[in-house]
């Protein structure tokens, strides 16, 4: 990635350069509500009724932040209590997110420095994943309508004009509806890929971001398959050297590597001819998730330090070396997200 400095510049100015050269990190802040009715509430009583309340948005605010990753220059872009599962759009110019609790949610936009927000789908029951097109000017949201008889939907969402469309067909939108570069509308899978993954019990799918492989667990192991191979035969198996794995995270933009983890421990993997290699272990502690940076030489994670409750952020090399705890605060820190940036000479899709 290609970084120009100006010696003349103030330091200051330098290090922002810097920072924003190196993507910011958006995560989530899960903080006590600050009432006497959210502090009973937090004790898991009502003040009023002294019943158990099951509404966690009654005991905890969760907004949205942005910091860098020395642990500098955090930035908060929510502050309505009720804002989780931060999403960087391709471009690294804006984060969708999620807003509300069931059964009436909401899924807004804002650009990284805060303006701009906009409320793009609402009147849902629930939105379980979302995910930008590659020209950052749709997104594709997996949701239960409210009219929908618990059934999953599809909602294309037009950032600029504020059109949604409606996909009605359910067993699709588990992530198989999908977003390829230089195309401009949802992707179907095609019949085959469906048919031979969701027969091996394969769910929810991590699409690469050229769109060519696909990841996933099957059978407690870390896989992957190759879309056009599957897809004109539509066979798949595990071919038995697989990692163990219960759940796959992310791809590296330049769909080389993946990060995947198990009971709670993260791992990475390289791909090289449809062959996972140099499978390394990234944490020694549990994590919640993890995410990669943009040249997917380090990784940023949110897990407990020892003897403390709150999960902070953590970034760590890919190998593992060089462990770094960034943030040291009373609140929890959740569901980190490196912001893309991209070089064509080294991650594009």
């Amino acid at each position: 990635m290609k970084r120009f400095r100006l010696l003349i510049l103030p330091a200051a100015i330098l290090f922002a350069l810097d920072a924003a050269a190196a993507g910011m990190i958006a995560y989530v802040e899960r903080a006590p509500v600050a009432s006497r009715e959210g502090i009973a509430r937090f004790f898991g009583v009502s003040e009023r009724r002294f019943q158990v309340s099951n509404d966690v948005y009654d005991a905890f605010a969760f907004n949205i932040y942005t910091i860098d990753e020395q642990g500098k220059n955090r930035m908060a872009l929510t502050e309505d209590g009720m804002s989780e599962r931060p999403r960087w759009s391709w471009n690294g110019e804006w984060i969708a997110y999620r807003h509300g609790p069931e059964p009436v949610q909401s899924l807004y936009i804002v650009r990284a420095d805060g303006s701009d927000r906009k409320e793009v789908l609402d009147g849902v029951e629930s939105i379980h994943e979302y995910w930008w097109s590659h020209d950052s000017k749709k997104i594709l949201a997996a949701a239960t309508g409210r009219r929908s008889n618990n059934r999953l939907e599809g909602r294309v969402i037009e950032i600029e004009t504020g059109k949604v469309s409606r996909l009605s067909r359910e067993e699709w939108q588990r992530g198989w509806n999908h977003w390829e570069p230089g195309r401009t509308d949802v992707v179907n899978p095609r019949p085959r890929l469906f048919t031979a993954l969701t027969e091996a019990g394969v769910a929810w799918p991590v699409w690469s971001p050229d769109a060519k492989w696909i990841a996933f667990t099957a059978e407690g192991f870390a896989a992957v398959a190759h879309v056009e191979s599957v897809s004109n035969s539509g066979n798949w198996f595990l071919q038995k050297k697989e990692p163990p794995a219960d759940r796959v995270f992310q791809w590296s933009l330049d769909g080389r590597k993946i990060l995947f983890g198990l009971n709670g421990f993260i791992a990475s993997a390289t791909l090289d001819n449809g062959k996972m290699i140099d499978i390394a272990p990234v944490t020694m502690r549990r994590a919640g998730r993890g995410t990669f940076n943009a040249e997917a030489t380090r990784i940023v994670f949110s897990a407990n330090p020892a003897g403390v409750t709150a999960p902070q952020l953590f970034i760590v090399d890919a190998d593992g070396e060089n462990e770094t705890q960034i943030t040291n605060s009373p609140r929890a820190h959740l569901d980190p997200r490196w912001q893309p940036i991209f070089d064509d000479e080294i991650n594009a899709p």
